[in-house]
């Protein structure tokens, strides 16, 4: 990977300390506290294009490490049901970093749009710390208002302290009602507006759009095998239509209404059957979905 050399050069010239404490993670129940990520994240580029980048994100509070993961689950539909895991980790690291909102200002990054998930400017940091040795990044928190502790995998010595101390199980959902990160009887999807104003700011719907979904897509599926969800509606349906072409919809989206459909709507009889084989190859022998049999319209029921 090749770092930005005035950016090296920055920290380079920033002084570091040790850090020896505990931190908290929260994470799905049967997931391992001390797992580090190669997904990238904030604080560090993904596993790809040369980055190796191993990192573990902690929160200084409690509080805060819930936050983190809350921020994601939120956007998720259906909700997951299960509660978290909030650990209470013992950590050391002998060469950490501590920006404050000021330094990274001075290193380039938007703090205006720091709570927007644009991390270009935060991952390049990330991988020139690790390049220069650093086990250790302490930063302000997006979600809470509180610092927290990323550990680089790769110069974190098998000597440093790093255990878990003790482990709860948390009602998460309880939590964000209570914290107002979730509203009582509704859900935010990952289409409504006021999840993606919330998530970024000012960012375009489009690109927030598009990288919620690259963000959350491996989380969400696997908080959904957490929760007994076999397969995704997605995969569903990428199963269904084999290697048939999108263009096949066309027709379909043609004869579609403009307005919203109202309750008891059925499919019309010139598209049912077309539908119903082109999904199944038109074999008889396979019998349809239960949404796509065939129902009469109104007034001949």
């Amino acid at each position: 990977m090749i770092h930005d050399q005035g950016l090296v050069d920055q920290l380079s010239a920033l002084a570091v300390e040790r850090f020896d404490g505990e931190v908290f993670r929260a994470t799905g129940v049967s997931a391992s506290p001390l797992a580090f990520s190669v997904n990238g994240g904030r604080w560090a580029p993904p596993a790809r294009d040369g980055a190796d980048v191993p990192v573990l994100y902690t929160s200084l509070e409690w509080n805060g490490a819930l936050a983190e993961v809350v921020s994601y689950l939120t956007l998720l539909t259906p909700l997951p049901s299960r509660p978290l895991k909030v650990s209470r980790l013992g950590v050391s690291a002998a060469k950490t970093l501590w920006l404050a909102r000021a330094g990274l200002e001075r290193l380039g990054v938007d703090m205006a749009q720091y709570g927007v998930r644009d991390y270009v400017r935060t991952q390049s940091i990330g991988a020139a710390l690790a390049f220069l040795g650093l086990d250790g990044l302490i930063a302000p928190s997006a979600r809470w208002p509180c610092d927290n502790l990323m550990i680089y995998q790769s110069n974190h010595l098998l000597n440093e302290r790093l255990e878990v101390i003790e482990e709860e199980n948390v009602d998460w959902q309880a939590w964000a009602r209570v914290n107002g990160l979730l509203t009582v009887g509704e859900t935010l999807v990952p289409g409504d507006d006021r999840a993606i104003s919330a998530v970024c700011g000012s960012a375009t719907r489009d690109r927030c759009q598009f990288e919620l979904l690259a963000s959350t897509e491996a989380e969400a599926a696997r908080l959904a095998k957490e929760d007994g969800v076999v397969e995704t509606a997605a995969g569903f349906l990428k199963r269904l239509a084999g290697k048939r072409p999108p263009e096949n919809l066309k027709g379909f989206l043609a004869a579609a209404s403009d307005a919203r459909p109202k309750p008891g709507d059925e499919i019309p009889d010139n598209l049912r059957s077309k539908l119903i084989r082109g999904a199944w190859g038109g074999r008889a022998k396979r019998n349809p979905p239960a949404s796509f049999a065939a129902v009469p319209p109104p007034g001949r029921r």
